[in-house]
């Protein structure tokens, strides 16, 4: 047990254990950090995005999106393109193509995702 707990440790473990294949405990364990007051900051929401994309919770994964726009990082280009990742991902094309739309700037990663996510879809011609 580790006693005083910092938002570092919190992400610590929860990246350990999406990277593990065990992304329903991180899911689990970010609701326990949230519970014990700590708050996610920008490097929180893509750890905890990615668990959610794992487990295709894509619910868990909507609700992470409305904490990181009310926590203030929606503009952030890590948690906008794992966003981008959890609505392709999760089959759903249109919330991606607007989490692209939306990108100020936009990296190889992103394109990469877009694009990626576009061909999985089936829609050859967009990608």
């Amino acid at each position: 047990q580790i006693r005083c707990p910092h938002v570092f440790t919190w992400n610590l473990m929860i990246r350990a254990l999406t990277i593990d294949g065990s992304s329903l405990q991180a899911l689990l364990l970010y609701n326990l950090m949230i519970c014990n007051g700590f708050r996610p900051d920008k490097f929180t929401f893509p750890f905890v995005i990615k668990a959610c994309i794992a487990s295709l919770a894509i619910e868990k994964g909507k609700e992470v999106h409305g904490l990181a726009v009310k926590a203030g990082f929606s503009r952030d280009m890590f948690v906008q393109s794992t966003l981008m990742d959890l609505y392709l991902k999760c089959g759903d094309v249109d919330g991606g193509r607007k989490m692209f739309d939306k990108m100020r700037v936009r990296s190889v990663v992103s394109w990469t995702t877009m694009i990626s996510g576009l061909a999985a879809s089936g829609d050859l011609d967009a990608a």
